[in-house]
Protein backbone atom coordinates (compact mmCIF):
# COMPACT_ATOMS: atom_id res chain seq x y z
CA UNK A 1 0.00 0.00 0.00
CA UNK A 2 1.29 3.48 -0.84
CA UNK A 3 -0.35 6.79 -0.06
CA UNK A 4 0.17 10.32 1.12
CA UNK A 5 -0.46 11.16 4.75
CA UNK A 6 -0.10 14.57 6.38
CA UNK A 7 1.86 15.69 3.34
CA UNK A 8 4.33 12.79 3.48
CA UNK A 9 4.78 9.72 1.33
CA UNK A 10 4.00 6.60 3.38
CA UNK A 11 4.27 2.85 2.81
CA UNK A 12 2.71 -0.09 4.62
CA UNK A 13 3.85 -3.68 4.56
CA UNK A 14 3.06 -6.75 6.64
CA UNK A 15 6.65 -6.99 7.88
CA UNK A 16 7.36 -3.28 8.52
CA UNK A 17 3.91 -1.78 9.19
CA UNK A 18 3.54 1.93 8.37
CA UNK A 19 6.65 3.80 7.27
CA UNK A 20 6.83 7.59 6.89
CA UNK A 21 9.04 8.09 3.82
CA UNK A 22 8.97 11.89 3.96
CA UNK A 23 9.09 14.41 1.12
CA UNK A 24 11.63 15.76 -1.34
CA UNK A 25 14.47 17.43 0.60
CA UNK A 26 13.14 20.94 -0.12
CA UNK A 27 9.45 20.03 -0.21
CA UNK A 28 6.54 19.84 2.18
CA UNK A 29 4.23 17.34 0.48
CA UNK A 30 4.46 14.08 -1.45
CA UNK A 31 2.05 11.45 -2.73
CA UNK A 32 2.62 8.02 -4.27
CA UNK A 33 0.88 6.82 -7.42
CA UNK A 34 2.70 3.61 -8.32
CA UNK A 35 4.63 0.79 -6.69
CA UNK A 36 6.60 -2.21 -7.98
CA UNK A 37 5.38 -5.74 -7.36
CA UNK A 38 7.99 -6.26 -4.63
CA UNK A 39 6.99 -2.98 -2.94
CA UNK A 40 10.54 -1.67 -2.97
CA UNK A 41 10.20 1.17 -5.49
CA UNK A 42 7.51 3.86 -5.34
CA UNK A 43 6.87 6.71 -7.78
CA UNK A 44 4.72 9.78 -7.33
CA UNK A 45 4.89 13.54 -7.06
CA UNK A 46 5.79 16.19 -4.57
CA UNK A 47 6.65 19.82 -4.35
CA UNK A 48 10.15 21.19 -4.02
CA UNK A 49 11.82 24.55 -4.31
CA UNK A 50 11.37 24.27 -8.11
CA UNK A 51 7.63 23.52 -7.92
CA UNK A 52 5.80 20.26 -8.66
CA UNK A 53 8.24 17.40 -9.33
CA UNK A 54 7.99 13.71 -10.28
CA UNK A 55 9.64 11.59 -7.59
CA UNK A 56 10.82 8.08 -6.83
CA UNK A 57 11.58 6.32 -3.53
CA UNK A 58 13.71 3.27 -2.81
CA UNK A 59 15.27 2.26 0.49
CA UNK A 60 18.69 2.84 -1.09
CA UNK A 61 18.05 6.33 -2.49
CA UNK A 62 15.27 7.69 -0.29
CA UNK A 63 13.02 10.15 -2.15
CA UNK A 64 14.65 11.57 -5.29
CA UNK A 65 13.52 14.07 -7.91
CA UNK A 66 13.28 12.19 -11.23
CA UNK A 67 14.31 15.40 -13.04
CA UNK A 68 17.71 14.98 -11.39
CA UNK A 69 17.89 11.19 -11.01
CA UNK A 70 17.05 10.09 -14.57
CA UNK A 71 19.73 12.18 -16.36
CA UNK A 72 22.34 10.75 -13.97
CA UNK A 73 21.29 7.30 -15.20
CA UNK A 74 21.49 7.98 -18.94
CA UNK A 75 18.00 9.33 -19.69
CA UNK A 76 17.93 12.47 -21.88
CA UNK A 77 15.38 14.84 -20.32
CA UNK A 78 16.33 17.89 -22.40
CA UNK A 79 13.35 20.26 -22.63
CA UNK A 80 11.36 18.33 -20.00
CA UNK A 81 10.04 19.20 -16.56
CA UNK A 82 8.67 15.95 -15.11
CA UNK A 83 5.86 16.89 -12.71
CA UNK A 84 4.14 13.56 -11.96
CA UNK A 85 5.28 9.93 -12.04
CA UNK A 86 1.91 8.17 -12.28
CA UNK A 87 2.93 4.52 -12.71
CA UNK A 88 5.84 2.10 -12.53
CA UNK A 89 5.89 -1.38 -14.05
CA UNK A 90 5.76 -4.39 -11.75
CA UNK A 91 9.46 -5.07 -12.40
CA UNK A 92 10.56 -1.42 -12.07
CA UNK A 93 11.89 -1.21 -15.64
CA UNK A 94 9.39 1.44 -16.89
CA UNK A 95 7.99 4.64 -15.39
CA UNK A 96 5.29 6.87 -16.92
CA UNK A 97 3.85 10.21 -15.97
CA UNK A 98 3.06 13.78 -16.92
CA UNK A 99 5.13 16.86 -17.38
CA UNK A 100 5.97 19.76 -19.64
CA UNK A 101 8.05 19.42 -22.79
CA UNK A 102 9.21 22.79 -24.06
CA UNK A 103 6.34 24.36 -22.13
CA UNK A 104 3.59 22.05 -23.43
CA UNK A 105 1.79 19.58 -21.13
CA UNK A 106 2.68 16.05 -22.25
CA UNK A 107 2.79 12.45 -21.09
CA UNK A 108 6.12 10.67 -20.81
CA UNK A 109 7.41 7.11 -20.60
CA UNK A 110 10.89 5.93 -19.62
CA UNK A 111 11.77 2.30 -20.36
CA UNK A 112 14.84 0.15 -19.96
CA UNK A 113 15.56 1.04 -16.36
CA UNK A 114 17.17 -1.49 -14.01
CA UNK A 115 15.15 -4.29 -12.55
CA UNK A 116 13.30 -4.56 -9.25
CA UNK A 117 14.82 -2.46 -6.50
CA UNK A 118 17.70 -1.16 -8.59
CA UNK A 119 16.31 1.40 -11.08
CA UNK A 120 19.06 2.54 -13.41
CA UNK A 121 21.25 -0.53 -12.83
CA UNK A 122 22.21 -1.73 -16.29
CA UNK A 123 24.34 -4.74 -15.28
CA UNK A 124 21.38 -7.06 -16.01
CA UNK A 125 21.38 -5.77 -19.57
CA UNK A 126 18.96 -8.33 -21.02
CA UNK A 127 16.53 -8.12 -18.08
CA UNK A 128 16.73 -11.83 -17.31
CA UNK A 129 16.76 -11.22 -13.56
CA UNK A 130 20.28 -12.55 -13.08
CA UNK A 131 23.78 -11.42 -13.99
CA UNK A 132 25.45 -13.72 -16.49
CA UNK A 133 28.06 -13.51 -19.22
CA UNK A 134 25.10 -13.32 -21.66
CA UNK A 135 24.51 -9.74 -20.40
CA UNK A 136 27.96 -8.83 -21.76
CA UNK A 137 27.30 -10.42 -25.14
CA UNK A 138 23.87 -8.77 -25.40
CA UNK A 139 25.35 -5.38 -24.50
CA UNK A 140 28.10 -5.73 -27.12
CA UNK A 141 25.57 -6.81 -29.76
CA UNK A 142 23.43 -3.74 -29.03
CA UNK A 143 26.48 -1.47 -28.98
CA UNK A 144 27.78 -2.65 -32.36
CA UNK A 145 24.27 -2.42 -33.81
CA UNK A 146 24.21 1.28 -32.82
CA UNK A 147 21.37 0.95 -30.30
CA UNK A 148 21.30 3.81 -27.80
Amino acid sequence: VVAGSNGHLVRWSVTDGWQDLGTLPTGNSAVGYGITADGNTIVGAGNGFQGQRALMWTAETGIVDLNTYLPLHGVDTTGWQLTYARAISADGRSISGEGFHNGLNRGWLVTGLGTGTTPGCSADFNGSGSLTVQDIFDFLAAYFAGCP
